[in-house]
């Protein structure tokens, strides 16, 4: 059997929060000038993207949660009720000489799907993450409240392995322009001598190609009126059982580690649909594109 898993993967849950002038925010430091580590966060965002309906694929602008680190501008504020955002942002980037001190944006939902770092092999445990097999499936979330609320959901249809001697030969025509600098460059080039581990690019299933009927995907929906949406919450079912997910799951994974035995692709299949199902049940349409945001300066 192939190492097929399904992955539960919790990732810090905090909104991001425009800087003391209110016009946006600057790139995520990982640690603060007072001495304090900073953590990652979610962005609320405006991008151009296609969104799948009920009634098919729009594209157009689309307004979603996910990772983005690099810098964003504050396009308007929101009401931030309910676990919905208070900030709507568009986010860019700026071309860096060094990345010290800087986070990286991983997972990465823009101009494709990837994930490439993020607890990727730093222990024993973590192994696992550097050998999942094609139509492995990972939802990254976090828990707000009571609630284990999602933002991506990876689906890989590919993966390139590399390290930090490889990674600019071996990834250079994978991955959109701009992935070096809001990705690779702060991964590995300022921290290149601590960062010497193996990785993994991991490649995700697209809605234009899709691994055995499975794409990735993020909860969006069309721009909106001043409200913004909240994170969908995913919850237990028949099928989404306690054996893959976890609703209290804040820190670590779920189904990664040599315990958890590789899934059959069926199996998988069925599992994804679940997440599927609860995130347009919620209201949400699914994102299955997002234009790479445009470089400043």
């Amino acid at each position: 059997m192939r190492n097929i898993r399904f992955i539960q993967f919790p990732h810090p849950g905090p909104e991001h929060r425009p800087g003391p002038d209110g016009q946006g925010k600057a790139w995520n430091w990982i640690k603060h000038p007072n001495g304090r580590d900073n953590s990652h966060a979610r962005t609320f965002f405006q991008v151009n993207g296609s969104r799948l309906t009920a009634d098919g694929i729009v594209t157009g602008s689309l307004w979603a949660w996910g990772e983005w680190e690099a810098e964003a501008k504050v396009i308007r504020t929101l009401d931030g009720a309910d676990g919905r955002p208070n900030t709507l942002f568009e986010p860019y980037w700026v071309r860096k000489d060094s990345f010290e001190n800087l986070h990286n944006t991983d997972p990465f939902v823009f101009g494709g799907f990837y994930y490439t770092d993020c607890k990727q092999g730093t222990s024993r445990a973590l192994q696992g993450m550097l050998e999942l097999d094609v139509g492995s499936v990972i939802i990254f979330g976090s828990v707000s409240g009571s609630r284990w609320v999602l933002d991506t959901v990876f689906v890989v249809r590919d993966h390139i392995d590399h390290n930090v001697s490889s990674y600019q030969q071996r990834l250079g025509n994978r991955v959109p322009v701009g992935y070096d600098q809001v990705v690779l460059g702060p991964t590995y080039v300022e921290h290149g001598d601590r960062r010497g581990l193996p990785r993994r690019l991991c490649i995700g299933a697209t809605f234009s190609e899709p691994v055995d009927g499975m794409f990735s995907f993020f909860p969006c929906t069309a721009p909106g009126d001043g409200k913004g949406f909240a994170r969908p919450a995913i919850t237990p079912s028949t099928v989404l059982t306690h054996k893959y997910f976890n609703p209290n799951l804040a820190q670590g994974m779920k189904g990664h580690g040599k315990s958890a035995k590789p899934i059959p692709l069926s199996e998988i299949k069925l599992l994804w649909k679940e997440i599927r199902d609860q995130v347009e049940s919620s209201g949400c349409d699914l994102g299955v594109w997002a234009d790479m945001p445009r470089a400043r300066g």
